[in-house]
């Protein structure tokens, strides 16, 4: 399936901020700030994955992955948040 360059690049991002955040917590950085670090990468990780899903939901229907749709998460769905 081809994505846009949108969904490409959220789910590049969504890589890198995994990679990210599996370094910091198993290889964690010296000093006062190692606790810091490791939960901004959490943090970023969990925004470039609502980036992803926001790409995502942008598509066409037909374009979507197969078992996207907003009703399939229950009341994770954007309709329950919202309410």
């Amino acid at each position: 399936m081809l994505y846009t360059s949108e969904v490409t690049g959220a789910m590049q991002a969504v890589e890198s901020a995994a990679l990210k955040s599996v370094h910091a917590r198993w290889f964690p950085a010296e000093g006062p700030h190692a606790d810091a670090a490791s939960e901004h990468a959490d943090e970023q990780l969990c925004l470039a994955a609502r980036d992803l899903a926001r790409a995502i939901e942008a598509l066409p229907a037909k374009d979507r992955p197969i078992g996207w749709d907003e009703h399939s998460f229950g009341p994770f769905s954007t309709e329950a948040v919202a309410s």
